[in-house]
């Protein structure tokens, strides 16, 4: 852990001695009881001056000097936010009572303008079908009617691509939201040759659907969802969802959802977007950064088995958004394979993210880039870009809380920096690095903050890229301060807990666990805590260990083998981080009070049935004073295995124990505290947790 300056550092501490609270027990057991620490609930500054309301002292605050500045955090320590990943992202409502499907018309490929859009009947045109959906009316659902365009099987040629612009959405205050819809198997391509950008295809109303479509070789977007408002405070489209949508091959972002709320994306594949004709780009155009599938301004975000991969740029990427939540995905083989940029309150977990071994050509942005010296696309990128929805809006970062988008004569908007981000119960493989986090823009007035970020039970196992590059598998870049603008990044409260990260030195010399590069300007708080490594570095922290028999590969796909059982170097049980972390990568339970370091639990078929554990072994007393006794009456003819651990996983008391159902283990000699009892049978292993307090 790094934390600059003395004055902010008494600061921090202040502040944390109020706002830490316990969860889970009341302040009053926690001197009794040393293991509360193992399940607790952060409670954390808000950093936010703006939230008490003080908007003017804040501003006088802000440019004072450092005691004005400590002053004004000790008399705001008190305003916190309860950061936790329990909040709610409402799915999208869709065809229901209150917003329902009235109208259909049927498209095919051999389909007739002049035919009425029936089943038997259909039109040829997608602007056709759009014609003859109606608006709403006045009066009746705010003016708002639903309809669906339903697509027969075959292949349809559109250059243009199908679009829906404003007009054929709103007449005066009437509206057509059109959902679309494929029968059977059905692809919607382009010419990539033909000069000129057009969308896959582009809708803008609110309450719709977009199913089982293949959408290929268009030379803009593949699936816009937008409306042409420069200011994200206007009114987006709202409760979509894309479901069983390929995307492939695209001039431009695959996916692209901006400015909307209540989103979900399922079941849907993305792949090679802003690749056409990769292999004849110039470098001028190499120099934009596209995305797989990219929210923009939006809220209320849900993905969940998807794939995306092969992108010119970032694969999954949340940029301004916030209340997003990506889940059971399969991420991989992109240039940046998970991007945040100025994005609050995310939840990343239980997927599959990886680079394809020797596939580098992915990590490249342009022809002039393949064979120079890098690795493939790190697994988790995050930074605040700052960057508002047009040129003619100036940012400025705001009290480590949001940018204000602000100008002349212009109706001022604000987006979030990177706040409350959880990420946990994933596998992230072959990738090229594992979390980063980097500075953002350094030339935007103010300074920017990433705060309250928690990696916690994740694999990170293996790298790809070239041997001779140098990386990280944790990187925090914020080497840029600029006087003039007062702009440097700073980072609150990044806790990197219970993963383990795995990879050859002999492979990738040049890489470290952990690369630290600051700024002398900023705040940096992180702590490294039950990790295990397979290198040791000076960044990482007192609980913290080198295992180096988790030097081994893992083929692609194999997951399987993540599973820790028997004696394997997986098997690392670490503390709770969090005590509502009741599952793992496979969504089997976890085990509670001590849980498995990484993304996957010891698993049932791979222990003694918990029945047995429950009824037959015992600790007693608990908690202990000069010794303690296990029973073990289920067990009496087998010879098993027991382990005292503290809670850096060290081993202080190792015993064979042949054909006995009682043993007795000295305490006297370890120090007040919470430790680990560890069973190794033939049928599998389990952990206790004992507690030492030496009551005189």
């Amino acid at each position: 852990m790094k934390i600059q300056h003395a004055w902010l550092r008494l600061t921090t501490c202040f502040i944390a001695a109020i706002t830490l609270q316990s969860k889970l027990q009341p302040s009053s057991t926690r001197a009794s009881n040393p293991c509360w620490k193992a399940s607790f609930l952060y409670r954390i500054h808000s950093w936010s001056l703006l939230e008490t309301g003080l908007f003017s002292r804040a501003t006088a605050l802000r440019f004072g000097n450092p005691a004005k500045m400590l002053l004004g955090l000790l008399l705001f320590a008190g305003s916190t936010q309860q950061v936790s990943a329990q909040w709610d992202i409402p799915l999208p409502q869709i065809n229901t009572a209150e917003f329902p499907i009235t109208d259909t018309i049927y498209m095919s490929p051999t389909g007739n303008d002049a035919a009425p859009g029936s089943l038997t009947e259909p039109v040829g045109s997608f602007t056709k079908a759009l014609q003859l959906l109606p608006f709403g009316t006045v009066g009746i659902q705010n003016g708002n009617r639903y309809g669906l365009i339903r697509l027969l099987p075959g292949d349809y040629y559109a250059p243009a691509g199908m679009q829906q612009n404003e007009s054929q959405w709103k007449q005066g205050n009437t509206f057509k939201n059109v959902s679309v819809e494929g029968m059977g198997e059905v692809n919607i391509h382009a010419d990539p040759d033909l000069a000129g950008v057009g969308h896959g295809l582009r809708l803008v109303g609110s309450h719709f659907f977009v199913r089982n479509l293949r959408i290929h070789l268009p030379t803009g977007v593949g699936l816009l969802i937008n409306r042409a408002t420069p200011n994200p405070d206007d009114p987006g489209p709202e409760h979509i969802l894309i479901d069983g949508v390929t995307v492939d091959s695209t001039g431009s972002h695959g996916v692209l959802i901006y400015n909307a709320r209540y989103v979900q994306v399922k079941n849907t594949r993305v792949l090679r977007s802003s690749r056409l004709h990769f292999e004849t780009l110039p470098s001028s155009f190499c120099s934009s950064w596209p995305s797989g599938l990219k929210f923009l301004f939006s809220e209320y975000i849900t993905v969940q088995n998807c794939e995306v991969a092969y992108t010119r740029g970032e694969g999954l990427n949340f940029h301004n958004c916030q209340y997003g939540l990506a889940e059971h995905n399969r991420i991989h083989d992109n240039q940046t394979n998970i991007y945040n940029d100025n994005s609050a309150r995310l939840i990343i977990r239980q997927n599959y993210v990886y680079n394809t071994p020797g596939a580098m050509v992915y990590a490249y942005p342009c022809p002039d880039n393949v064979g120079q010296e890098t690795l493939a696309g790190v697994g988790m990128l995050m930074g605040n870009e700052g960057a508002c929805a047009d040129a003619s809006h100036s940012p400025s970062f705001q009290f480590c809380s949001y940018v204000e988008c602000n100008g002349l004569f212009l109706t001022p908007y604000r987006i979030p920096t990177i706040d409350s981000i959880w990420v946990y119960n994933n596998i992230f493989h072959h990738t090229g690095g594992a979390i980063h986090l980097w500075e953002g823009s350094s030339s935007t007035l103010n300074p920017n903050c990433i705060r309250n970020v928690f990696v916690f039970n994740n694999d990170f196992w293996g790298l790809t890229g070239t041997p001779g590059t140098t990386g990280a598998q944790v990187s925090l870049f914020f080497p840029s301060y600029n006087f003039f603008l007062n702009s440097y990044g700073q980072v609150l409260n990044l806790q990197v807990y219970g993963n383990l990260f795995s990879y050859d030195k002999a492979d990738f010399p040049f890489v470290k666990p952990i690369r630290i590069a600051t700024n002398t300007i900023g705040f940096f708080d992180y702590h490294f805590r039950y990790n295990r490594w397979t290198y040791p570095d000076a960044n990482q922290g007192n609980e913290d260990l080198v295992v180096p028999e988790l030097i081994y590969p893992i083929a692609l796909d194999s997951l399987a083998e993540f599973t820790p059982v028997g004696n394997s170097p997986l098997v690392q049980p670490v503390p709770w981080f969090v005590p509502w972390l009741s599952t793992d990568f496979w969504g089997h339970p976890r085990q509670t009070g001590f849980t498995n370091a990484g993304a996957v639990e010891l698993q049932q078929n791979t222990r003694v049935p918990e029945t047995i554990w429950e009824d037959g072994f015992s600790i007693q007393p608990n908690p202990a004073n000069d010794f303690t006794v296990l029973k073990l009456p289920y067990l009496p003819h087998e010879s098993i295995v027991v382990k005292l651990l503290d809670l850096t996983g060290k081993v202080l008391f190792n015993r064979r124990l042949e054909h006995v159902d009682e043993f007795s283990i000295p305490c006297a000699q370890f120090p007040k505290g919470c430790y680990m009892v560890q069973i190794q049978a033939s049928k599998g292993m389990t952990v206790k947790r004992l507690v030492v307090q030496h009551l005189p």
